[in-house]
């Protein structure tokens, strides 16, 4: 029995030493293998890691198209957006719906801009859902833009008022008055909860219901689901909690004060904008 034992000991140590002697050796090294070629020294590269690099090289490469944006021209990178393309060099493009990393959804159709394609007919499309390509020429302040922005902006501070991003996106249109009846709408339907609860949150738990003047934002059967994780994202990216700095109104008015800073009421001969004196009639 123990002769037995003493056989099977040695047979293991022999084995190890067998295992270790190729572990060592250079010819099974996989670094070694890769940096020496075919008939070469240790200290030359073959063709195949030279081609591996080339390759290595190429993948990192920023794929990048030229486009031009109100008469500049610009080189974006592959994959993005208009608008994404524009924050980067500086152009300003209002909008109130989109949010980054959430899913373009271009509700709000303030970011809408013309767009020609190698001197097509220009188009009107939302920057914020129109990704980029050679070749591309935008305009972002045309007069038909620019009255197709204020339509829109004097819709929406008709409709929400007392939501503070309507006033000022009105105020930065320039818009001194309103034509339409205000409403007092604390949803404008930008589908940021929305987009938030599915995207970030995986709550799965609000969603568009109805249609046309109806159109609202709700839970299934307006009862919390279970799947409901109550951590409040839907009220961290809307922009109907944010409330106007005078103040809730009835039935609302346009402000815009903070863009008109010559209009905004003096409480002191020495008073700047911004002051919070006790004698700010603010």
């Amino acid at each position: 029995m123990f002769v037995i034992l003493n056989e099977v000991k040695n047979l293991m140590i022999s084995t190890e030493s067998i295992i270790e002697i190729l572990r060592l050796s250079p010819q099974n090294d996989i670094t070694t293998q890769s940096l020496i070629g075919e008939g070469k020294g240790g200290g030359e590269s073959s063709p195949a890691w030279g081609e591996e690099k080339c390759v290595k090289e190429k993948k990192m490469e920023r794929k990048t198209f030229n486009i031009t944006i109100d008469g500049r021209s610009l080189d974006a990178e592959k994959g993005i957006t208009i608008l994404q393309a524009a924050r980067e060099f500086g152009i300003h493009i209002p909008t109130m719906c989109y949010m980054e990393h959430l899913t373009p959804y271009g509700g709000c159709r303030l970011c809408i801009v013309e767009i020609s394609h190698n001197g097509s007919k220009p188009f009107m499309d939302t920057s914020c859902t129109h990704e980029i390509r050679e070749g591309l020429d935008i305009q972002t302040q045309t007069p038909k833009i620019i009255r197709a922005r204020k339509m829109l902006a004097e819709l929406l501070v008709a409709g929400a008022p007392n939501v503070k991003i309507a006033q000022d996106i009105a105020a930065r249109m320039g818009l001194l008055k309103v034509r339409f009846p205000m409403e007092d709408n604390r949803c404008v339907l930008c589908g940021l909860c929305i987009r938030m609860c599915y995207e970030q949150m995986d709550g799965k738990a609000l969603g568009f219901v109805g249609r046309g003047m109806g159109r609202k934002i709700s839970m299934p059967f307006e009862v919390r689901p279970e799947t409901c994780r109550l951590c409040r994202g839907c009220d961290y990216v809307c922009p109907g909690v944010i409330i106007p700095c005078r103040g809730v109104t009835e039935p609302g008015e346009l402000c815009g004060r903070c863009v008109r800073i010559e209009e905004t009421p003096a409480c002191c001969s020495m008073t700047t904008f911004g002051c919070f004196c006790e004698q700010n009639p603010l």
